[in-house]
């Protein structure tokens, strides 16, 4: 229960910046691409937030997913607090007696996010 409000307590960012995003990673005007069903985006989480739109090429209806600006940023610093702190948790099973290489495990993340 305490997790869900955290999920759902998540900050919405501006639509203009979200717009303008998909702008820049698609080189031509949303407007041209996307027809908004509704102003304001249906969910929003952690890396990004979703949008309802029609395609106006083909006038399907998409869930448009939006990466939250920087997200690849704070990810990258994340991960490297993350592997920072491993190699201290490394230290402390090994002093354990325990065959725990937690700074591996944080590179495997690391590799599965980036891929």
């Amino acid at each position: 229960e305490e997790l869900q409000k955290l999920q759902d307590d998540v900050p919405r960012f501006e639509n203009e910046l979200a717009f303008d995003t998909v702008e820049e990673e698609l080189g031509v005007e949303f407007d041209s691409v996307f027809e908004l069903i509704g102003t304001d985006p249906v969910a929003a989480a952690s890396i990004g937030q979703v949008y309802k739109a029609r395609l106006r090429g083909n006038g399907d209806i998409v869930a448009l997913k939006i990466q939250r600006p920087k997200c690849e940023e704070v990810i990258a610093l994340d991960l490297y607090v993350l592997r920072w702190w491993s190699g201290v948790a490394n230290i402390l099973t090994t002093l354990l007696n325990r065959d725990i290489d937690v700074q591996n495990i944080i590179d495997d993340f690391g590799e599965l996010i980036y891929r």
